[in-house]
């Protein structure tokens, strides 16, 4: 009996004993213990409890030293973890800074000047062409500028003289290079000035750099303005006459912002985007768009093996869905479409962006909201989540906002101009004013300012902040009330379409007359695609982004890409 009680406890150190030294001796006396003599006497009760005891005593100790093990194993990922998170966060708040500083550089020695806008080779639309701006550092309502635009793609010789200054207009179809004093010098910003009838030569690549000048008191055109500086650096941006033709050459640009949920738009260890929302625009454009003649559409076929290739590349389904939309695709002559992605500093710019139309599409955990429809349309969400209101337990949060904002005066932080601001505002005014709100740029500086204390509670995207609480628990709570309060039901009512991440689109106006007004509508009651009549061009994405949007073939893969970007977990 002795010897089996042994032999099952040396079990554990016989999967030791080939590990290390200590454990190989151990194994040894126990060994030697099993094939010595016993005394042979009757065994009592307790002898087996005795054994027992060792029994489990050893098993304990093993166990112990296994838990331990884990634990600490434990402790070292978790620690890397959040050593791997701050130094992302680090990164991704590099590339705001560094976004949001290409609009407003420093001025450094010997550079008095630089150019704002258009800038970073912009991909432009004929009869979106945003004025020229710059800023100079010892700029005065008296200073004149002189603007050199010259066109890259020129056919003409490049060794054409310098014209010299105009006042008539710049006609590119017969001059490579064209300078032309400012028309708003006061606000440093001008428009490019054309001849007249000459508005078609506009098109195509273009330099462009600006000087200081002293104009010419005597209104003789043959006298050369003085400068008051040297020339700033060139920067370059590109026109096209219409979205098909851009995207034809460039893609469909694509703004998000690498910063408030790194599961939706990040950058990854290979240097290209990736996340939840870069995975649904590529799906969505470059699967199931297409362009020929002129037009982009929706193409169901393109579109059912793209998401089969998604889900799994290696299917025979997913074989022979590629095949059947190659040949289709050479039978209609059609040619695929790609994506272009732009980086930007916050939300609010990307949205300016879309309505401006220096991008086509911006995605990138945005709230569908009625109010931002100014220049842009919303797609369908595909998305949804909750507001949540989050609080640290030392503050005197508990589980009721109500008692939470009677206790003391707090302080709630918030990512600034967000759908979560609106809230906020709303919510210190049903309060009575005892919670302040506190605008961030982005969510690693509001996480930031909390872990700091700064703020006692943040207001956020619950698919952001439930991540969060993970991460402090237990010292965070979460406000289960939020959705009581008339704050919340005012907030919906500004929604108009519920929380739900959406893509931001680039859209002509909308139609004046009721009936037109009301097609849309029902359109979107019954989930019905946009159709365009044949030979039409098209003048926007959101009909072709809507059609791709609902359709089955996206909608069944939106669980994998949700998977695929651990926001399932």
């Amino acid at each position: 009996m002795l010897t089996v009680a042994l032999v099952v406890v040396l079990i554990p150190f016989t999967l030791l004993a080939l590990r290390t030294e200590w454990s190989k001796r151990i194994f040894n006396w126990l060994q030697s213990l099993v094939k010595s003599d016993v005394e042979d006497k009757e065994i009592r009760f307790s002898d087996f409890v005795g054994l027992a005891g060792f029994t489990l005593a050893l098993i304990g100790i093993v166990m112990g030293w296994y838990t331990a093990n884990l634990q600490n194993r434990r402790t070292d990922i978790q620690s890397q973890i959040r050593e791997t998170s701050d130094r992302n966060a680090a990164l991704q708040q590099t590339i705001r800074d560094d976004s949001a500083k290409q609009g407003q550089k420093d001025f450094t020695e010997n550079v008095d000047l630089h150019l704002q806008a258009p800038v970073g080779d912009a991909a432009l639309i004929g009869e979106n062409v945003p004025d020229l701006e710059w800023q100079y550092s010892k700029h005065t309502d008296r200073i004149h500028y002189l603007i050199q635009m010259i066109k890259a793609d020129s056919p003409l010789n490049l060794a054409d003289p310098d014209p010299g200054t105009t006042n008539a207009g710049c006609d590119f179809s017969q001059a490579r290079r064209c300078t032309f004093y400012a028309s708003d010098p006061t606000a440093q910003r001008s428009e490019v000035a054309l001849s007249k009838g000459s508005e078609d030569s506009l098109q195509g690549r273009f330099l462009w750099r600006v000087r200081a000048a002293r104009a010419s008191d005597s209104g003789n055109q043959s006298d050369e303005p003085e400068p008051l500086s040297e020339w700033s650096e060139y920067e370059s941006f590109a026109i096209y006459p219409s979205l098909p033709d851009r995207v034809d050459q460039r893609g469909v640009m694509v703004g998000t912002t690498y910063s408030d949920n790194v599961h939706f738009s990040t950058i990854g260890a290979t240097g290209k985007p990736h996340g939840y929302d870069i995975d649904l625009i590529n799906l969505v454009v470059e699967g199931c768009l297409d362009l020929a003649a002129g037009r982009i559409t929706y193409d169901s076929t393109q579109c059912y093996a793209a998401a089969q290739q998604y889900k799994d590349p290696n299917s025979q389904e997913a074989r022979a869905a590629v095949t059947t939309a190659a040949e289709a695709r050479r039978q209609d002559r059609t040619k695929p479409i790609r994506t272009r992605i732009v980086a930007f500093p916050s939300v609010e710019a990307g949205l300016a962006a879309v309505a401006t139309k220096q991008v086509d599409v911006f995605i990138g955990a945005v709230t569908r909201a009625a109010e931002r429809e100014v220049g842009l349309r919303f797609s369908d969400g595909y998305y949804p989540f909750r507001s949540a209101l989050y609080a640290r337990r030392s503050s005197g949060a508990k589980q009721s906002l109500k008692d939470w904002s009677q206790q003391a005066n707090h302080t709630v932080g918030v990512i600034g101009n967000s759908t979560n601001h609106w809230l906020a505002t709303a919510l210190r005014a049903e309060v009575g004013g005892r919670i302040s709100v506190e605008p961030y740029p982005s969510w690693p500086n509001l996480k930031d300012a909390f872990i700091r204390r700064d703020v006692d509670g943040i207001l956020i995207d619950d698919v952001i902040g439930d991540e969060f609480e993970k991460e402090l628990q237990p010292e965070i709570v979460r406000f289960e009330d939020l959705r009581q309060t008339q704050s919340y039901g005012q907030y919906q009512k500004r929604l108009k379409y519920g929380e739900a991440f959406a893509m931001a689109i680039a859209a002509e106006p909308q139609p004046n007359t009721l009936a037109q007004r009301w097609i849309p509508t029902i359109r979107d009651l019954f989930y019905l695609p946009e159709v365009q009549p044949p030979g039409t061009g098209i003048r926007d994405l959101y009909a072709p982004i809507q059609a791709a949007l609902r359709s089955l073939a996206v909608q069944e893969v939106l669980p994998e890409i949700k998977h695929r970007n651990h926001l399932d977990l």
